[in-house]
């Protein structure tokens, strides 16, 4: 959360539902 308040709140939460979903698909298999 705190690294999406430097990347700005609109790109901070795509960058983090990118991470996210890249992890969650990592974690599936």
């Amino acid at each position: 959360v705190e690294l999406s308040k430097q990347f700005g709140a609109e790109d901070g939460h795509r960058f983090v539902n990118a991470v996210l979903d890249n992890a969650a698909k990592s974690l599936r298999g």
